[in-house]
Order: C-alpha cells, then sequence, then structure tokens
C-alpha cells in the first residue's frame, strides 16, 4: 500500500519534471530580449524575466535575498520602451541577452511601463499562461486516498517536496519571488487597507475538530478569529464544535465536498446538484467562501463557484503547492473575477516549509522576509494551516503559530475574516 500511495501522488509530479533552462528561440524579441528563459510547464509564449532595481526605486521596495524578483512576460505584452538614455528616471530593469531593459519609469504624470499592464494582470489573474490543471491518479481510485493512513501520506509529500526536480521548477514559482507582487504595487499604487492578515484553517479529517479550543485559545490571545473550512461529505460533522466557532467570532468555509481532489473535474452540471444539496448546510454555517482540496482549480469549477459562493481561496500568489504543475496569480492582492467572485489568493502556506527540512521552531524566521516585504507595500497576508498530525498539530507547531501570531500582533498587522475583507475592500 505504501509504494502505491507513493507512486500515486508522485505520478502527477512527474508530468512537469524539467522546467527551467535556458532555451534557443529563433525569433527575436523586441527590444533587446533574446533568447529568454523559457519554462516548460508555461506556454511557450511566456518566459521568465529577473527584475533588477533602478535608482528611482524606493528603498522601501527593495528587496534583499531570500528574496527574488522575476515576473513572466510575453512578446505581445511589450508595448513601449523609454526612448532616452535616463537611468535616474528608471524603477525596474529587466535582465535580457543584451543587458538591462527598462521596464518601468518616472514620467512626467506617473509611472510609465514597457508592458501592457492590464493585460498582464488579467493573464496571471487567470493564469492563462500555464496549461489547464488535469485529474491527479488518485482522484478516480476505487477509494478515497485519505484512507491511506496519513504517516505515508505526509511521507510522500516529503519526498516529492524534495525531489530535485520539484525544487528545479519552482525556481520562479517560490514564496519568495516577490516580482509580481513588487509590479503589481507600482501599477495599482499603495493599498487603501495597509497590511492585512487572514487566518484560515483546512479541517482535512474528524481530529481537526480535537483542535479547534487549543487553536482558538492561541488566535484569542492577540482577539484575532480565523476561517474555519470543513468538507461535509468526508466526515461527521461535529456542529457542536462549530457552533462554538461561531459563537466566538469565527467563521466557517468549505473546503471541497469530499476532498478527493475531483471535484474541479466534475461536469458544471454535477457540481451545482451537489453544491444545491449542501445549501441548507451553507446556510446553517452562513458560508460564504470556498477553497478547492489540493489547491486544483479549474475554470469550470470558477464559473459554478460564482453561483454558490462570494469568495474563493484556492489560488496562492506563488503556486508551488499544487501536485498538478506550479503556477500562481503573482500577487497577494485580492481581485474579482469577471462573474463577481472575490478571489483571495494564500500568500503564507505556513506548514508547507516543513516538507522541506524546515524545522517548526524555524518556520517563523523562514517567512520573515516574505512577511516584511508584505508590510512595507501593504500586501496581504493570508494564512493557511491544517489542524492535522503532521501540520500544525505537530508537535512544536502550536506554539511556532502562536509566535507567528504575536509577531504579527505587534509589527501592527490589522486582522479581517475573508467575508469582512470582500464587503470592505472589493
Amino acid at each position: 500500500m505504501k509504494k502505491c500511495y507513493i507512486l500515486m501522488k508522485i505520478r502527477p509530479a512527474l508530468q512537469f519534471m524539467v522546467v527551467i533552462s535556458p532555451s534557443t528561440v529563433n525569433e527575436t524579441f523586441p527590444m533587446g530580449i533574446e533568447q529568454p528563459v523559457v519554462l516548460s510547464h508555461v506556454h511557450q509564449p511566456y518566459f521568465a524575466v529577473t527584475l533588477q532595481p533602478g535608482k528611482a526605486l524606493p528603498h522601501a521596495l527593495r528587496w534583499q535575498p531570500p528574496l527574488t524578483a522575476q515576473i513572466l512576460l510575453s512578446r505581445d505584452l511589450l508595448s513601449q520602451s523609454l526612448q532616452e538614455d535616463a537611468p535616474e528616471q528608471v524603477l525596474l530593469y529587466g535582465e535580457t541577452a543584451k543587458g538591462l531593459l527598462p521596464l518601468v519609469w518616472q514620467g512626467k504624470e506617473g509611472f510609465n511601463f514597457a508592458l501592457d499592464m492590464s493585460a498582464w494582470l488579467a493573464i496571471m489573474q487567470q493564469e492563462t499562461y500555464r496549461p489547464v490543471h488535469g485529474k491527479p491518479f488518485y482522484a478516480s481510485l476505487p477509494f478515497h486516498y485519505k484512507k491511506v493512513p496519513a504517516l505515508f501520506r505526509t511521507g510522500a509529500e516529503y519526498i516529492i517536496q524534495r525531489l530535485p526536480s520539484r525544487a528545479a521548477r519552482a525556481t520562479l514559482f517560490t514564496p519568495f519571488n516577490i516580482g509580481g507582487e513588487l509590479l503589481t504595487h507600482l501599477w495599482q499604487g499603495a493599498s487603501r487597507h495597509g497590511p492585512c492578515v487572514i487566518l484560515t484553517h483546512d479541517m482535512e479529517s474528524a481530529v481537526a475538530f480535537d483542535w479547534i479550543d487549543p487553536i482558538m485559545a492561541l488566535e484569542g490571545e492577540v482577539g484575532w478569529v480565523a476561517e474555519w473550512m470543513v468538507i461535509p461529505r468526508l466526515y461527521p460533522i461535529d456542529h457542536q464544535a462549530l457552533k462554538r466557532l461561531l459563537t466566538a467570532g469565527h467563521h466557517i468555509g468549505l473546503h471541497g465536498i469530499w476532498h478527493s481532489n475531483a471535484e474541479p473535474f466534475l461536469a458544471p452540471e454535477r457540481l451545482q446538484q451537489e453544491f444545491t444539496a449542501l445549501k441548507p448546510f451553507m446556510e446553517d454555517y452562513a458560508i460564504q467562501g470556498y477553497r478547492g482540496p489540493g489547491w486544483f482549480r479549474t475554470h469550470t469549477l470558477d464559473k459554478v463557484l460564482a453561483d454558490f459562493f462570494q469568495y474563493d481561496l484556492t489560488v496562492l500568489d506563488n503556486d508551488f503547492c499544487c501536485p498538478a504543475m506550479p503556477g500562481g496569480v503573482g500577487s497577494s492582492r485580492p481581485f474579482r473575477r469577471s462573474s463577481g467572485l472575490a478571489v483571495l489568493p494564500c500568500s503564507l502556506p505556513f506548514e508547507a516549509p516543513l516538507f522541506r527540512g524546515v524545522e517548526p521552531e524555524q518556520l517563523v524566521s523562514y517567512w520573515s522576509p516574505k512577511l516584511d516585504y508584505l508590510r512595507r507595500t501593504g500586501g496581504v497576508v493570508l494564512i493557511n494551516t491544517h489542524p492535522e498530525p503532521g501540520y500544525l498539530a505537530r508537535p512544536g507547531m502550536p506554539k511556532a503559530y502562536g509566535h507567528l501570531l504575536h509577531i504579527l500582533r505587534q509589527q501592527g498587522w490589522q486582522a479581517m475574516l475573508p467575508s469582512t475583507f470582500v464587503q470592505e475592500w472589493l
């Protein structure tokens, strides 16, 4: 059973083993971009560009390792260039084969961009730069993959996250790539809400109900509340526990229907049928938000969600978590889809570094560079945890999580529930 499970977890990860490599491109790209870095898990028109700060970039927006700054571009997105040699006006450069290409510079009436920013944002937010997610092998098994013991599942995840190919393909899509965050900040300006933190917990087994009170106590120490994402068709719901959450000011969300990872790949009629059947449960607990299992997302799911939910939490700013392939929307800033559905990207999957060898007591320092940068740019830190063995219920993790909350509170972060953020700022 152990070998079978590891195989089924590794299989989708092997689809995009070779990811980042210099590639010879026959076409000459405009404005000096030749032979760009091409990503094999990204559609061919798009390539990676490393950003470099210019003289005009404010100190607060500059970055240091381990932070990196890369963005995806295509030749069609590049629309204009700086016509004069004025390095004192340049905020951002892109590295090219012929040197540094000005991407953002100071104009007479604000910032000028070498790329069409509206088109770039749409491509990133819709993730049209990458192939669509495919249905994972284990979503078609005759039994639920969670019947495999948790020890084997977490062990397989640990192995996959540490594969050399996994690390290589995450060079662009890492939690520390702030390129999209910076570019979005320069385009949209400072956020009106200031540094904001949103707490969410994915309850992936009945064990998670046993951790509600201890985690509520940690969050209560700083006066904050969270959204708890339940899976109504996977385990018996502890209604008394959910009522305690609501009484304490927390909110309830939906984390899939069965968490089989098949949900995003159902026909729209089937999805609508399943969500309609869950409406009484959703109404009882005032559920407004959804997060898909395994970070899998499809256009079909997006369209159906808009009929049943106010917001979606399934995307990440930089997605190095989904088993299908890397991706993400490039920024922590929430946005709305054309359907009206609000999207709040996860920017801090708190436990993910555990599977890369980071110990619980190291997690706060691990995430500190990104937290500091998002605070300086007025970004949103949407935290995701799993109150499960091997995750937030692992020895040392509650203490680490409590430490994170106190640090954020001391730094002046403002906590909001997802629904509150959507109502007030979107």
